[in-house]
């Protein structure tokens, strides 16, 4: 396909890379060895489901399943975290240095993408030389970049990297389906089953991969340009791809049509709308794209909460100012479709990467992570406007040298930089909270992580000394965002191990805020992990405290279901673990279950309190339930672990 000087494994490239992946390693060294953070304990950690003891199929057809991250439960994501276990167990050392060798996967993979966008672009390099320079310096800026930092560190985030690993596989196959018709007859298997085959999986990893036919809709625009052959495969390729940029959108329509209020239940927890929503993500997408352009590693973090809600169009004004850039910039990619088709594809590129994640769904406001894919078009749409500012400026030919050179260099130790920051939850959360002040929920880390040290503290002197550290931070915390309920719920845990009185006004307030305000996803979790403090004997908060706040939650008409069920579970959990009050227990589960009958995750736990209640019959029924409900063998592993502890526990009472 390619002549020899052109081929991947020339020296132009295998000399380069092997230094850009050096850099790379040496930049992510310092973080390798850090520990798990925000997300992964409840995904990774606390999740018994993903700690297999053998490779037999059946455990590892209910690991894929466990995913509680979505609707689709990331199978393929969560296989490799189970695999990963099934080695290492749960040093995160092991977890981050395979996401390192797929972010470095996911660089060569882009090269040789990189490199048929410029070859088949207006902006094409007949000389070799030439076209691996440019495409270099693309992945390079791509792979030593401090925005994909989160993507490689936080161990969680391997679902956006895996993700990504398969979407620019199912891209590449497209690409070069499409270039090998430019040239023949075409490769419809390329295009026909090898592009949808690696998008499923990607789908399958993470849900962004919808968002698969708009980056192919953006090659065809400004790199093939629908160009082929015969007028009828022309035709064949026009359809494909107005076909699957069209159906997602169709289905969309449709869900939220059968399911009116939908969007309106999303929004609930959330203290914005959707119109406020889709306002400040303009501001969002500007800062995004000033991250990438000129990164700035204090304006970084991994929780960034300080952004100013635009409530209006000029509300900030500089939501207006936003929306105008970046119609300006929509404009550009237009305009320069024909002189300057890889500005405009980079252009494009990043804003269909953003159109899931940064539009209407009511997900955080700013994560860096969603940048991972996206970012590739701000680098290729610099370097090619750099590229064609250059043909123009021949006096100073070096500037095609230094430039790159320097990108890349400030990028390596940036990224360097940012990784020594992430050696310890420790070091993250202070320089967090050096670099974000105003921010609660970096002040709600720091808390955490001291409390954490207070509760492994080996001498009471330590224990003090961190306690008083937390409880400094979550007053901060407190004092930024009155609304904030886990600052308020882990500063009782702090008082407690203080030896502090709890003050029945103070305590009583956060009461009523929990069944009155708005509870968010963190209020959620903080509860999830208080319960689960407690249950490990960790925490040992006086039950009255405990059991208050929960059914504070519990009675917020604000709640969605799901996560009203979740609540009741895991207080079941600690009435049968911690207070060996297994009625209860039963009793609060059995009312979950009648708010969703069709999740087996309720009824395991129940069917387990019923066997230990010595209600073996009540038990069997579960199980058999659960077996109808397991239409796809998701629980089949552990639905047989409790009838082997069921049959047993017969035979024993009947000996």
């Amino acid at each position: 396909m390619f002549n020899k000087l052109e081929r991947i494994s020339s020296l132009y490239y295998l000399a380069p890379l092997f230094f850009i992946i050096l850099a790379c390693i040496w930049a992510y060294a310092p973080g390798l060895q850090g520990g798990y953070y925000f997300d992964d304990p409840a995904n990774i950690v606390e999740n018994n489901l993903l700690h297999i003891d053998s490779l037999q199929p059946a455990e590892l057809w209910q690991a894929m399943w466990s995913g509680q991250a979505s609707h689709l439960k990331r199978p393929v994501s969560m296989l490799t975290f189970a695999i990963n276990y099934y080695y290492f167990g749960l040093d995160p050392g092991a977890m981050k240095i395979v996401n390192l060798l797929i972010h470095i996967f996911n660089g060569l993979a882009l090269l040789y993408l990189i490199r048929i966008f410029i070859k088949n672009s207006a902006q094409k390099y007949q000389e070799p030389k030439l076209l691996a320079i440019t495409s270099l310096v693309v992945v390079a800026c791509w792979l030593l970049h401090p925005i994909n930092l989160t993507s490689v560190l936080y161990v969680v985030q391997r679902m956006t990297s895996l993700a990504a690993l398969f979407t620019i596989l199912s891209i590449l196959c497209y690409s070069l389906g499409r270039q090998a018709q430019l040239n023949s007859s075409g490769n419809w298997m390329l295009i026909l089953i090898a592009c949808p085959f690696f998008g499923l999986i990607a789908l399958l990893c993470k849900e962004n991969a919808v968002l698969i036919p708009y980056f192919i809709l953006c090659i065809e625009l400004f790199i093939f340009k629908f160009c082929a052959t015969s007028k009828s495969a022309q035709n064949t390729i026009k359809a494909l791809v107005l076909l699957s940029v069209t159906i997602p959108i169709a289905l969309l329509i449709a869900y939220f049509t059968i399911n009116a209020g939908t969007l309106a239940a999303w929004h609930a927890p959330r203290d914005f709308t959707m119109n406020e929503r889709l306002l400040t993500e303009a501001r969002v997408l500007v800062w995004y794209m000033q991250m990438i352009v000129a990164p700035n590693i204090s304006s970084m973090g991994l929780l960034i909460d300080e952004f100013q809600l635009s409530t209006s169009l000029f509300q900030p004004l500089s939501t207006f100012l936003s929306i105008l850039f970046i119609t300006s910039l929509i404009g550009t990619a237009y305009v320069c479709r024909k002189t300057l088709p890889l500005l405009s594809l980079g252009i494009s590129w990043f804003f269909a990467g953003h159109l899931l994640e940064s539009t209407f769904i009511p997900l955080e406001l700013v994560f860096e992570h969603r940048n991972y894919l996206p970012s590739v078009g701000i680098i290729l749409a610099v370097v090619a406007l750099l590229d064609f500012a250059f043909k123009f400026i021949q006096r100073f030919k070096m500037l095609r040298i230094i430039l790159p050179a320097f990108w890349i260099i400030a990028f390596s130790f940036a990224t360097h930089g940012r990784a020594e920051h992430w050696e310890s939850p420790l070091s993250l959360a202070l320089i967090d909270v050096e670099n974000h002040p105003t921010s609660s929920r970096t002040n709600v880390m720091a808390g955490l992580v001291y409390t954490q040290a207070a509760l492994n503290a080996k001498s009471e002197n330590d224990k003090l000394a961190y306690a008083e550290q937390a409880d400094k931070y979550f007053l901060t915390a407190i004092e930024l965002d009155k609304t904030g309920f886990s600052s308020s719920i882990g500063r009782i845990v702090i008082l407690y191990l203080l030896n502090k009185p709890i003050e029945i006004e103070y305590f009583d307030t956060l009461v009523d805020n929990l069944e009155n305000g708005r509870v968010g996803p963190s209020t959620q979790s903080s509860l999830l992990s208080l319960i689960e403090c407690n249950i490990e004997r960790v925490c040992k908060l006086p039950e009255k405290y405990l059991v208050s706040l929960i059914e504070a939650v519990l009675r917020n008409p604000l709640l969605p279901t799901k996560d009203k069920g979740s609540l009741m579970v895991q207080l079941g959990r600690y009435y049968a673990e911690s207070l060996a009050n297994l009625d209860k227990a039963e009793e609060l589960v059995k009312e979950a279950i009648k708010m969703d009958k069709s999740t087996i995750r309720y009824r395991l736990p129940l069917a387990n309190w019923q066997i230990l209640n010595g209600k073996y019959e009540e038990a069997q029924i579960q199980l058999n339930i659960m077996k109808q409900l397991d239409t796809l063998n998701m629980n089949a592993y552990d639905i047989s672990k409790w009838e082997s502890f069921l049959n047993d526990r017969r035979k024993n009472n009947n000996s």
